[in-house]
């Protein structure tokens, strides 16, 4: 009998430290509308299909609740750096390719997932649209 009442116990015990979370506390969960940020860096470099060469371009970087703009045109041997990401998986996707001056359309696209911490370096490959040079 008595271990039946210490296993009583213990259940009740349980049972009310089983609550819920902030919400069942009466606290506001967290806003929805933050901008997640960590400390993942992603480096990414654009290579022409056809100009077989790391080139200047432009597109987006998404994930994370985020869209950042790619711009490799200062610096396209070197990429463009982003820094402070939130942990989680990323869309790279590049619309134009400039060379000489001129602006070609392309396609290129890669994803990657973020570690908390992670230092990524990606290449994604642009490949020009037929007809568009």
């Amino acid at each position: 009998m008595p271990l039946l009442r210490f296993v009583l116990a213990c259940s009740l015990i349980a049972a009310v430290g089983c609550g819920g979370g902030p919400e069942a506390a009466g606290e506001a969960p967290p806003e929805a509308t933050e901008t997640p940020t960590g400390d993942a860096r992603l480096q990414v470099i654009v290579w022409s299909s056809t100009s077989r060469r790391a080139v200047a371009a432009t597109g987006t970087v998404s994930g994370a609740g985020r869209s950042l703009e790619l711009d490799t045109r200062a610096h396209s041997q070197d990429g463009q750096t982003f820094s402070n990401l939130a942990p989680g998986l990323y869309r790279v996707d590049v619309k134009t390719r400039y060379d000489e001056g001129e602006a070609h359309r392309v396609t290129g696209s890669e994803k990657v997932y973020l570690e908390p911490g992670a230092d990524e370096d990606l290449t994604v490959v642009a490949i020009d649209h037929p007809g568009d040079n």
